[in-house]
Protein backbone atom coordinates (compact mmCIF):
# COMPACT_ATOMS: atom_id res chain seq x y z
CA UNK A 1 0.00 0.00 0.00
CA UNK A 2 1.31 3.41 -0.90
CA UNK A 3 0.27 6.57 0.88
CA UNK A 4 0.90 10.02 -0.52
CA UNK A 5 -0.42 13.55 -0.45
CA UNK A 6 -3.09 14.44 -2.95
CA UNK A 7 -2.75 18.15 -3.61
CA UNK A 8 -6.06 18.38 -5.36
CA UNK A 9 -8.61 20.44 -3.49
CA UNK A 10 -12.12 19.10 -3.08
CA UNK A 11 -14.52 22.01 -2.58
CA UNK A 12 -11.76 23.93 -0.84
CA UNK A 13 -10.72 20.99 1.35
CA UNK A 14 -7.34 19.42 0.69
CA UNK A 15 -7.08 15.70 1.30
CA UNK A 16 -4.59 12.87 1.42
CA UNK A 17 -4.70 9.97 -0.98
CA UNK A 18 -4.28 6.33 -0.09
CA UNK A 19 -3.59 4.22 -3.14
CA UNK A 20 -4.50 0.56 -2.76
CA UNK A 21 -3.18 -2.26 -4.85
CA UNK A 22 -5.49 -3.94 -7.35
CA UNK A 23 -5.95 -6.92 -5.02
CA UNK A 24 -6.74 -4.65 -2.09
CA UNK A 25 -9.32 -2.77 -4.13
CA UNK A 26 -10.91 -6.04 -5.18
CA UNK A 27 -11.14 -7.21 -1.59
CA UNK A 28 -12.52 -3.90 -0.44
CA UNK A 29 -15.33 -4.06 -3.01
CA UNK A 30 -16.95 -6.78 -0.94
CA UNK A 31 -17.60 -4.20 1.74
CA UNK A 32 -17.93 -1.04 -0.36
CA UNK A 33 -19.79 -1.43 -3.68
CA UNK A 34 -18.14 1.77 -4.89
CA UNK A 35 -14.65 0.53 -4.15
CA UNK A 36 -13.15 3.30 -6.22
CA UNK A 37 -13.40 5.84 -3.49
CA UNK A 38 -15.02 7.38 -0.48
CA UNK A 39 -13.87 10.82 0.56
CA UNK A 40 -13.99 11.80 4.22
CA UNK A 41 -14.06 15.56 4.56
CA UNK A 42 -14.43 17.95 7.40
CA UNK A 43 -17.76 19.65 7.37
CA UNK A 44 -18.82 22.72 9.31
CA UNK A 45 -22.09 21.01 10.12
CA UNK A 46 -20.22 18.08 11.65
CA UNK A 47 -18.17 20.14 14.09
CA UNK A 48 -14.46 20.36 14.53
CA UNK A 49 -13.82 16.62 14.41
CA UNK A 50 -16.72 15.73 12.16
CA UNK A 51 -16.32 13.89 8.90
CA UNK A 52 -18.64 13.74 5.92
CA UNK A 53 -18.41 10.75 3.58
CA UNK A 54 -18.85 11.50 -0.11
CA UNK A 55 -19.04 8.79 -2.74
CA UNK A 56 -16.85 9.46 -5.76
CA UNK A 57 -16.40 7.99 -9.22
CA UNK A 58 -14.96 4.52 -9.61
CA UNK A 59 -11.87 5.95 -11.28
CA UNK A 60 -11.01 8.06 -8.25
CA UNK A 61 -8.84 6.99 -5.37
CA UNK A 62 -9.45 6.37 -1.70
CA UNK A 63 -8.87 9.51 0.30
CA UNK A 64 -8.47 10.21 3.99
CA UNK A 65 -7.92 13.59 5.69
CA UNK A 66 -6.15 12.00 8.65
CA UNK A 67 -2.92 11.37 6.73
CA UNK A 68 -1.00 14.50 5.85
CA UNK A 69 2.34 13.19 4.61
CA UNK A 70 3.82 10.33 2.67
CA UNK A 71 3.97 7.15 4.73
CA UNK A 72 5.65 3.92 3.78
CA UNK A 73 7.56 0.98 5.14
CA UNK A 74 11.20 2.02 5.13
CA UNK A 75 13.64 -0.66 6.25
CA UNK A 76 15.83 2.02 7.78
CA UNK A 77 13.00 2.88 10.21
CA UNK A 78 12.40 -0.66 11.44
CA UNK A 79 14.23 -2.09 14.44
CA UNK A 80 13.85 -5.83 15.00
CA UNK A 81 16.25 -7.49 17.41
CA UNK A 82 16.30 -10.93 18.94
CA UNK A 83 17.37 -11.52 22.58
CA UNK A 84 21.07 -10.83 22.96
CA UNK A 85 21.34 -8.76 19.78
CA UNK A 86 22.28 -5.10 19.56
CA UNK A 87 25.48 -3.09 19.62
CA UNK A 88 27.49 -4.18 22.66
CA UNK A 89 29.12 -1.24 24.40
CA UNK A 90 30.46 -3.16 27.37
CA UNK A 91 30.13 -6.76 28.52
CA UNK A 92 31.82 -7.73 31.75
CA UNK A 93 31.10 -9.54 34.97
CA UNK A 94 29.63 -6.47 36.67
CA UNK A 95 27.55 -5.07 33.83
CA UNK A 96 26.45 -5.37 30.23
CA UNK A 97 25.32 -2.43 28.10
CA UNK A 98 23.86 -2.78 24.61
CA UNK A 99 22.46 -0.15 22.26
CA UNK A 100 19.20 -1.44 20.77
CA UNK A 101 18.17 1.67 18.86
CA UNK A 102 20.01 4.88 18.07
CA UNK A 103 17.81 7.41 16.34
CA UNK A 104 17.31 11.14 16.68
CA UNK A 105 13.89 10.47 18.21
CA UNK A 106 15.22 8.20 20.95
CA UNK A 107 18.10 6.08 22.15
CA UNK A 108 17.12 2.69 23.57
CA UNK A 109 19.68 0.75 25.60
CA UNK A 110 19.67 -2.57 27.45
CA UNK A 111 21.43 -2.77 30.84
CA UNK A 112 22.44 -5.62 33.13
CA UNK A 113 23.78 -4.63 36.55
CA UNK A 114 25.16 -7.04 39.11
CA UNK A 115 24.63 -6.40 42.86
CA UNK A 116 26.43 -3.29 44.08
CA UNK A 117 26.87 -1.78 40.63
CA UNK A 118 26.36 1.98 40.58
CA UNK A 119 25.22 4.21 37.74
CA UNK A 120 26.22 7.85 37.21
CA UNK A 121 26.25 10.55 39.85
CA UNK A 122 22.99 12.50 40.27
CA UNK A 123 22.46 14.70 37.22
CA UNK A 124 19.83 16.39 35.06
CA UNK A 125 19.04 16.67 31.38
CA UNK A 126 17.75 20.00 30.15
CA UNK A 127 16.27 19.06 26.79
CA UNK A 128 15.15 15.45 27.00
CA UNK A 129 13.56 12.79 29.20
CA UNK A 130 15.46 9.86 30.70
CA UNK A 131 13.24 6.82 31.36
CA UNK A 132 13.69 3.32 32.77
CA UNK A 133 11.67 0.12 32.42
CA UNK A 134 12.68 -2.79 34.66
CA UNK A 135 12.62 -6.24 33.06
CA UNK A 136 14.10 -8.36 35.87
CA UNK A 137 15.17 -7.78 39.46
CA UNK A 138 15.14 -4.47 41.35
CA UNK A 139 16.58 -1.13 40.29
CA UNK A 140 17.11 1.60 42.88
CA UNK A 141 16.38 5.08 41.56
CA UNK A 142 17.21 8.42 43.09
CA UNK A 143 14.79 11.16 42.02
CA UNK A 144 14.13 14.82 42.75
CA UNK A 145 16.01 17.55 44.66
CA UNK A 146 16.68 15.28 47.64
CA UNK A 147 17.49 12.27 45.42
CA UNK A 148 14.70 10.33 47.13
CA UNK A 149 15.23 6.59 46.84
CA UNK A 150 12.62 4.46 45.06
CA UNK A 151 12.88 0.73 44.38
CA UNK A 152 11.63 -0.23 40.94
CA UNK A 153 10.69 -3.89 40.55
CA UNK A 154 10.06 -5.78 37.31
CA UNK A 155 7.33 -4.05 35.32
CA UNK A 156 7.99 -0.60 36.78
CA UNK A 157 8.29 2.45 34.56
CA UNK A 158 10.14 5.50 35.85
CA UNK A 159 10.99 8.69 34.00
CA UNK A 160 12.87 11.89 34.78
CA UNK A 161 11.63 14.76 32.59
CA UNK A 162 13.98 17.66 31.83
CA UNK A 163 15.55 19.23 34.93
CA UNK A 164 14.50 16.43 37.30
CA UNK A 165 17.57 15.16 39.21
CA UNK A 166 18.05 11.40 38.89
CA UNK A 167 20.47 8.53 39.28
CA UNK A 168 20.26 4.74 39.51
CA UNK A 169 22.07 1.71 40.91
CA UNK A 170 21.61 -1.92 41.90
CA UNK A 171 21.37 -1.99 45.68
CA UNK A 172 19.75 -5.44 45.74
CA UNK A 173 21.27 -8.87 46.22
CA UNK A 174 20.37 -10.03 42.70
CA UNK A 175 20.90 -9.06 39.08
CA UNK A 176 18.77 -6.31 37.57
CA UNK A 177 17.99 -5.99 33.87
CA UNK A 178 16.34 -2.86 32.54
CA UNK A 179 15.74 -0.73 29.49
CA UNK A 180 16.90 2.88 29.39
CA UNK A 181 15.22 5.35 27.02
CA UNK A 182 16.48 8.83 26.16
CA UNK A 183 13.91 10.79 24.17
CA UNK A 184 15.02 12.54 22.07
CA UNK A 185 18.36 10.78 22.03
CA UNK A 186 20.63 13.87 22.28
CA UNK A 187 23.54 11.65 21.24
CA UNK A 188 23.37 9.35 24.27
CA UNK A 189 24.53 6.28 22.34
CA UNK A 190 27.51 8.23 21.03
CA UNK A 191 28.38 9.21 24.61
CA UNK A 192 28.48 5.51 25.52
CA UNK A 193 30.70 4.78 22.53
CA UNK A 194 33.06 7.59 23.51
CA UNK A 195 33.38 6.15 27.03
CA UNK A 196 34.01 2.68 25.59
CA UNK A 197 36.68 3.93 23.21
CA UNK A 198 38.40 6.13 25.79
CA UNK A 199 37.59 9.37 23.97
CA UNK A 200 37.36 12.51 26.04
CA UNK A 201 33.95 14.08 25.57
CA UNK A 202 32.21 16.67 27.72
CA UNK A 203 28.96 15.41 29.21
CA UNK A 204 27.31 18.73 28.41
CA UNK A 205 27.63 17.85 24.74
CA UNK A 206 25.11 15.10 25.37
CA UNK A 207 22.75 17.26 27.46
CA UNK A 208 23.97 15.97 30.85
CA UNK A 209 24.61 18.46 33.65
CA UNK A 210 25.21 18.54 37.38
CA UNK A 211 22.13 19.20 39.54
CA UNK A 212 21.18 22.91 39.55
CA UNK A 213 21.67 24.98 42.70
CA UNK A 214 17.92 25.09 43.37
CA UNK A 215 17.61 21.30 43.18
CA UNK A 216 15.70 21.25 39.92
CA UNK A 217 12.07 20.31 39.47
CA UNK A 218 10.19 18.68 42.37
CA UNK A 219 9.93 14.93 42.89
CA UNK A 220 6.24 15.10 41.96
CA UNK A 221 7.24 15.90 38.36
CA UNK A 222 8.95 12.54 38.00
CA UNK A 223 7.07 9.47 36.76
CA UNK A 224 7.05 6.29 38.82
CA UNK A 225 4.51 3.61 37.91
CA UNK A 226 4.68 0.16 39.46
CA UNK A 227 3.49 -3.04 37.77
CA UNK A 228 -0.18 -2.98 36.82
CA UNK A 229 -0.73 0.69 37.63
CA UNK A 230 -2.60 2.77 35.09
CA UNK A 231 -2.32 6.45 34.33
CA UNK A 232 -5.51 8.21 33.27
CA UNK A 233 -5.80 11.65 31.80
CA UNK A 234 -7.48 14.42 33.78
CA UNK A 235 -10.55 14.26 31.55
CA UNK A 236 -10.81 10.49 32.03
CA UNK A 237 -10.59 10.86 35.81
CA UNK A 238 -13.27 13.53 35.72
CA UNK A 239 -15.53 11.31 33.63
CA UNK A 240 -15.09 8.44 36.07
CA UNK A 241 -15.92 10.69 39.00
CA UNK A 242 -19.22 11.60 37.32
CA UNK A 243 -20.32 8.01 36.80
CA UNK A 244 -23.76 7.27 38.24
CA UNK A 245 -23.60 5.19 41.39
CA UNK A 246 -26.04 2.47 42.31
CA UNK A 247 -27.09 2.23 45.95
CA UNK A 248 -28.87 -0.84 47.30
CA UNK A 249 -30.93 -0.98 50.49
CA UNK A 250 -32.01 -4.15 52.22
CA UNK A 251 -35.03 -3.94 54.51
CA UNK A 252 -36.22 -6.62 56.91
CA UNK A 253 -39.76 -7.14 58.10
CA UNK A 254 -40.57 -5.90 61.63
Amino acid sequence: MELHRDDRDLHGVSSTTVELSRASRDRSSRFFPYSAGIVARRSASCGRFGRRLVRRRRSDRWQSPTLDRRVGLDAAWVVFLRPGEGETIFDGRERTIRVLADRDELALTWFRYQPGEDGPEPHVHRRHTDAFYVLEGELELGLGPDVARRTATAGTLAAAPPNVVHTFSNASAGTVVFLNIHAPSMGFAEMLRAARDGREEKAEKFDQFAPPADGGRPLSDAVFRGPGRETRSRSARAALSRRPRVLTWTASSP
